[in-house]
């Protein structure tokens, strides 16, 4: 019966602290959400040194990622960002594509009403590509964006740009303006990013 029960322990340890979603947010503070299975966040890793401070500065931790969404987002450093015009891109991408999918969609309900943020799908694959360019999911996309138009751009020149400043940069070296263009993040209110909701591939 003991071993039964340290047995229950330990697989109930194990569910609760296996990430299955992943929820990336960017303005210039670029930071990650690790969510588990019962939607509770069990991780915080920020990307830039921005995302890191802000990262150790909520309290996000086993909260809803409803809940912890809001924190971010109406953290002192997110909302000074979003009140001067700043655009979030906030992607979803995980391992259950049912849970991703809900989880996108509670997304989107919740900042229906933000203009400036733009809510998207991703898989796997175009996640892991970021992260081993150091950036998170948002910012890697755009600079995929902005290095078509400028090879010698770098992730590290790109890691501490907030995304508006991403954009603007993007309008002076296309000559068009990429919140009205065709593709990439800008693309209405809320969109998917390249490969749509591809979780789990």
């Amino acid at each position: 019966a003991c071993l039964l029960l340290a047995a229950a322990g330990i697989g109930g340890h194990w569910l609760y602290f296996t990430p299955t979603a992943a929820i990336s947010i960017d303005v210039n503070p670029s930071l990650e959400l690790e969510v588990n299975r019962f939607d509770r966040v069990i991780g915080v890793e920020g990307y830039n040194a921005d995302g890191q401070a802000l990262a150790d500065q909520v309290d996000v931790n086993h909260l809803n990622y409803h809940q912890a969404v809001e924190e971010i987002l109406s953290s002192e450093a997110v909302a000074a960002l979003l009140a001067s015009d700043g655009v979030v891109p906030i992607t979803v991408t995980g391992s259950d594509t049912t849970q991703c999918h809900r989880i996108l969609s509670g997304v989107e309900r919740e900042t229906a009403d933000q203009p400036n943020i733009h809510c998207h799908g991703a898989n796997h694959d175009q996640v892991a590509q970021a992260h081993e360019h150091g950036l998170s999911y948002g910012k890697y996309q755009a600079y995929l964006e902005l290095r078509a138009l400028d090879p010698d751009l770098t992730p590290e020149a790109v890691a501490d740009m907030t995304m508006r400043e991403i954009r603007d940069l993007l309008q002076a070296l296309s000559g068009q303006d990429p919140d009205r263009g065709q593709g990439g993040q800008g693309e209405g209110h809320h969109g998917l990013a390249s490969g749509g909701h591809g979780y789990g591939k």
